[in-house]
């Protein structure tokens, strides 16, 4: 598969997305917004960040957030029951 087929199968789908990967996290991003009609590239790009620390500053305050970090509670929840259990025995 060559760049331009890459390309050409991004343009198929119903809007663009990226995914990307830190050590930390990985995130898929899907763009709704028709960034198009900014020509100007670096315009573009500034409505873009724009738009995505708007969505953060969104997210930090919603219950979804909160129970994205609950997930830690609930893992170490279960650890310490396990190591609870391996004790009795």
């Amino acid at each position: 598969m060559t760049l331009e087929d890459d390309f050409v199968d991004e343009l198929d789908l119903e809007y663009p997305e990226i995914e990307i990967e830190t050590d930390d996290l990985k995130l898929i991003i899907t763009l709704k917004k028709d960034y198009s009609k900014e020509e100007n590239i670096k315009l573009r790009k500034k409505e873009f960040f724009n738009d995505l620390e708007s969505f953060i500053e969104e997210f930090r305050e919603t219950p979804e957030s909160n129970d994205l970090m609950l997930y830690y509670d609930l893992e170490n929840f279960e650890k310490s029951l396990k190591d609870n259990n391996d004790n009795k025995n």
